[in-house]
């Protein structure tokens, strides 16, 4: 539902309310990687679950954002190409309407701003459903996460160590 007439503040409450749930989500994500690690490996499992997420937090950004470019661009290119003089007369683009449809040069700007900010509206609601995708596939794959197995030991156990 996010469109150009959203606040500042509203947009800021949506996205804190977003960040709260990945604060709260990232710990027990990262609990459950390395409870399966043996103890000699946790540094250097640490450092590929750091480096993993940043790669991975670097190439979801640059996907999103190519998808919400392109898709703006080919709104906007709709937007243009639907545009006929009776769609423009019905618009209130400053001025008096004419048969002619745009007569003036503030007011093209005004239209091509316009639907620039519909094309930009509609291309970042794309990446939204596209991130909504990606998301449920992920909370789909937390079902399919084993069950918590016994750690793993690296010596003797303390059971075989007794004496007669």
């Amino acid at each position: 539902n996010l469109n150009i007439y959203w606040t500042f503040g509203s947009i800021m409450v949506v996205y804190m309310l977003r960040q709260a749930g990945m604060g709260l989500s990232m710990m027990p994500i990262s609990t459950a990687g390395m409870n399966d690690v043996p103890p000699n490996l946790v540094s250097r499992a640490t450092a590929l679950q750091n480096t993993m997420r940043n790669v991975a937090g670097s190439i979801g950004t640059a996907y999103l954002s190519t998808i919400m470019q392109t898709q703006s661009s080919s709104h906007f290119v709709t937007y243009l190409q639907r545009m006929s003089v009776h769609a423009l007369q019905g618009m209130r683009l400053g001025g008096m309407p004419s048969v002619y449809g745009v007569t003036s040069h503030s007011q093209l700007q005004y239209l091509v701003g316009l639907l620039q900010q519909w094309a930009f509206q509609k291309g970042m609601q794309d990446a939204f459903v596209v991130s909504v995708a990606i998301a449920f596939i992920g909370w789909v794959t937390v079902f399919f996460v084993g069950k918590k197995r016994a750690p793993l030991t690296s010596g003797p156990s303390k059971h075989m160590a007794t004496t007669e």
